[in-house]
C-alpha cells in the first residue's frame, strides 16, 4: 500500500523542518515514501511548485488558510499517480513511517476523532484519505462551509472542514487511537507500543523519539 505524504510546514518554523529532515522524514526517503512539505506563497503563483521536499502551493500563507491548503495539496496530488492514501500531519507531528506504511489500511478517512463535538480527525495527530476522499475534498472544502465554531476566537479549522465534508458525501471517520494528538502521559512512539504519530512535538522530542526507537 503505498502512502504519499504531506506536512503542513510553517516557513517562520525551520528548527522544526530541520528536526523533520533529521528524523522521521529521512526515513521516509530511505523507505521509498514520497514526503512533502506544504507551504503557503504570499506572493501570488498560478500552480504549485516543487523543489526536493518543498510543494509551494498557490494559497496565502499563515493558520487561516490551511483549509485552502488541504484543497490545493489534494487537487496536486491527484494528478500524481501511483498511491493509495494521502497521510497529512503537521510539522510538529512525529511520525514513525515504517508503522504506517506496514498498515493494511481500510476506509477512505482514517485519524484519531478530534473531539466529542465533531466527528472529524484531529489534524496535527494527522489522518489518512483515500483517492476517493482526496477528490472530495478538492472539490468541497472550501472555508464558506457551513458548520459550528465552538471557539469564535478561531476560525473554523481544516480538520473540521475536511470532516464535515466528508461526513456530507457519506464518508465517516474511522478513529484510530494509535495517532496522538497531544501526547500526554508519555503516549508517543516507543519501542513497547503500536503508536504511529504523536502531535506537538518539538525538535528536541522528535529526536529523543526518534533515537529511541532506532538505538
Amino acid at each position: 500500500m503505498k502512502i504519499l505524504i504531506g506536512v503542513f510546514h510553517g516557513v517562520q518554523y525551520p528548527d522544526r523542518l530541520a528536526a523533520c529532515r533529521e528524523t522521521w522524514a529521512a526515513d521516509a526517503k530511505s523507505l521509498g515514501v514520497d514526503l512533502v512539505f506544504l507551504t503557503g506563497r504570499d506572493e501570488a503563483i498560478q500552480q504549485p511548485q516543487r523543489d526536493g521536499d518543498i510543494l509551494s502551493l498557490p494559497v496565502p500563507n499563515g493558520y487561516r488558510h490551511l483549509t485552502q491548503r488541504i484543497r490545493a495539496f489534494c487537487l496536486w496530488a491527484l494528478t500524481v499517480p501511483d498511491w493509495d492514501y494521502l497521510f497529512k500531519a503537521d510539522d510538529d507531528t512525529y511520525v514513525a513511517v515504517e508503522r504506517l506504511i506496514a498498515e493494511s489500511w481500510t476506509g477512505d478517512y482514517i485519524g484519531r476523532k478530534w473531539n466529542d463535538d465533531c466527528d472529524c480527525a484531529c489534524g496535527g495527530a494527522g489522518y489518512l484519505l483515500s483517492r476517493r476522499a482526496a477528490a472530495i475534498v478538492a472539490a468541497k472544502a472550501v472555508d464558506s462551509v457551513r458548520m459550528k465554531n465552538p471557539n469564535p476566537k478561531y476560525p473554523v479549522m481544516e480538520n473540521q472542514i475536511v470532516g464535515r465534508v466528508l461526513e456530507l458525501a457519506g464518508i465517516p471517520l474511522t478513529h484510530d487511537t494509535r495517532f496522538v494528538a497531544t501526547g500526554p502521559n508519555g503516549d508517543w512512539p516507543k519501542p513497547d507500543n503500536n503508536l504511529i504519530t504523536v502531535h506537538k512535538a518539538k525538535p528536541a522530542m522528535m529526536r529523543n523519539i526518534h533515537k529511541s526507537l532506532f538505538s
